[in-house]
């Protein structure tokens, strides 16, 4: 092993260098995923109050429907 110290430094710089890329590309993913979930978060709240507003009959005649009034899929 060499043990030039301008030889050490040159391999700490490269290596600081390899870890700043990982960095960068480590948040880029964080930033993505917490972009994602926002988004699902938003979905989730839209989808909620699309539930409550059949619950409640949507605006209609026909009274508020239960899960109980609801038949399971294989009947």
């Amino acid at each position: 092993m060499n043990r030039d110290p301008e030889h050490r430094l040159t391999q700490l710089e490269i290596q600081l260098a390899h870890q700043i890329r990982l960095l960068d590309q480590l948040n880029d993913v964080v930033v993505e995923h917490g972009q994602r979930l926002m988004q699902q978060e938003r979905t989730i709240r839209r989808l909620r109050d699309e539930i409550k507003s059949l619950k409640a009959g949507g605006g209609q005649d026909e009274p508020p429907m239960t899960l109980e009034d609801e038949r399971p899929p294989h009947y």
